[in-house]
């Protein structure tokens, strides 16, 4: 390990030292933009480890940055005070999941900590920001865990709303019951709060602590969960009668939400005529005249999703994600319902 001679440098030459890196990232991205489409999270970490150790030349910070390895937080560390947490997505927003609230894996000496985030999706692009200013809300793993929003305002984070400090909370010996007591205050009727202390939930499938009943969602947030559906479950398209069971356990563990008619959700209303530009579909079933009610949206995230999450959302095990993914979602569709196909690429002007 690198041991600082310094004194403790300033927190404001920190903050210029990490400002350098994202905008020499952000530069170095649009001369090189395939070279960080190809990045993963580790590799990433190595390459701003490297420029740090560059632009720290000369500096306070020169032979003090380390890359941190073993599941420590942060990832970086400059001369024993401060350091730097890096997130990066290949989806198109600037959310991600943060480390656990209780911040076992910290390293004791580091007082201030930037997160920088990449976005390693056409356009890449980077973002670097206090880490305590990125913290929307809490989300469930297997453990209580932040959840990142790189496009936060200051009064919205996690500490606004409940109303104390990062540092006072990070260092609490409640943090816990205090997170708890604060989503109790939240709940609506239809809602219960539920926590998850152990459990098998992968790590990226991060939930609200808020469990809500489907009556109790508004309208736009059914709607939403609806294109969802249609994006991810090829097989609600189908007759079986376990057709529904994979998107009520998704609702369940990924969005907090329980909802005991699924089939009602989808089939109500009996069969439906469905107009396209090039022909009228006679008394269709109801699930495609809602598909094609919002078939814009569920291209639009099917073109997004990260293709990681498809493989597994899919199922598909290491098969690849094909250039043309909606011809693909719609060959999974024909999987269960094969007479579809020619009314599907009409829907979709394929």
């Amino acid at each position: 390990m690198l041991i600082s001679t310094n004194n403790k440098p300033s927190y404001e030459a920190f903050t210029e030292l990490v400002h350098k890196t994202c905008k020499y990232l952000n530069e170095d991205a649009v001369r090189r933009p395939d070279y960080y489409l190809s990045r993963n999270g580790t590799k990433l970490e190595e390459d701003i480890f490297e420029l740090m150790v560059r632009f720290a030349k000369e500096t306070v910070f020169e032979d003090t940055i380390e890359l941190i390895s073993n599941q420590r937080f942060p990832d970086i560390i400059a001369s024993k005070y401060y350091g730097v947490e890096v997130k990066t997505s290949k989806g198109k927003n600037w959310t991600s999941t943060g480390s656990s609230i209780v911040e076992s894996t910290r390293i004791q000496s580091v007082e201030r900590i930037f997160l920088l985030f990449g976005k390693l999706s056409e356009p890449v692009e980077f973002r670097a920001r206090p880490y305590e200013e990125c913290l929307s809300d809490i989300v469930v793993t297997h453990s209580p865990r932040y959840k990142i929003d790189m496009s936060l305002s200051s009064e919205d984070t996690i500490f606004e709303k409940m109303d104390v400090e990062y540092d006072q909370f990070r260092n609490s010996e409640s943090s816990i019951n205090r997170v708890q007591e604060y989503y109790k205050t939240q709940l609506k009727q239809g809602q219960k709060l539920w926590w998850i202390t152990e459990g098998d939930l992968k790590e990226e499938s991060s939930v609200s602590p808020i469990v809500k009943l489907w009556s109790s969602l508004d309208a736009e947030e059914k709607k939403r969960l609806q294109i969802e559906a249609f994006a991810w479950f090829p097989e609600i398209f189908g007759s079986s009668q376990l057709k529904y069971n994979r998107l009520a356990l998704w609702l369940a563990t990924h969005k907090s939400t329980l909802n005991t008619s699924l089939r009602d959700l989808f089939s109500a209303g009996g069969k439906q005529n469905i107009n396209t530009n090039r022909k009228k579909w006679v008394s269709q079933p109801q699930i495609f005249h809602q598909l094609f009610l919002v078939k814009d949206d569920v291209i639009e995230l099917i073109i997004h999703a990260d293709e990681e999450w498809l493989r597994d959302i899919w199922e598909i095990g290491e098969n690849p994600i094909q250039a043309d993914r909606l011809k693909q979602w719609i060959d999974l569709i024909v999987c269960y319902s094969e007479e579809s196909r020619d009314m599907l690429y009409d829907i979709f002007e394929l």
